[in-house]
């Protein structure tokens, strides 16, 4: 460690505590997106596969530190597939297999404020 005079210990010591608190924020982050791009991953692979249209609508979005995994293009029917919805004619719509929740489950029970 270099040599450090006394009055210059406060600054040396906060500067130390920046430094690791930054590089801390950023393995956080870049953790949070791998996992973010997990589930874009897994929903899309768990998707209904006629045309493939589906699968290609699910983004990442960053807004402050959340991320948020969702099908721009088709937002609706996410949740039609995922619980199911009374058809036209007589009966209803089998929930399909596809679902967020799974994915959330496999995260843990932790939340941000």
């Amino acid at each position: 460690m270099a040599d450090i005079r006394i009055d210059q210990l406060t600054d040396a010591i906060a500067n130390a505590v920046r430094k690791y608190t930054e590089d801390v924020s950023e393995a956080i982050d870049h953790k949070v997106d791998e996992v973010a791009e997990n589930m874009r991953a897994t929903a899309a692979a768990d998707a209904p596969k006629r045309t493939g249209k589906y699968a290609k609508g699910f983004k990442v979005t960053k807004q402050g530190g959340r991320r948020y995994v969702w099908n721009k293009k088709d937002h609706r029917r996410v949740h039609l597939l995922e619980f199911g919805h009374a058809k036209r004619a007589a009966g209803a719509f089998k929930p399909s297999r596809i679902s967020d929740r799974p994915m959330t489950g496999t995260l843990g029970n932790w939340r941000t404020a």
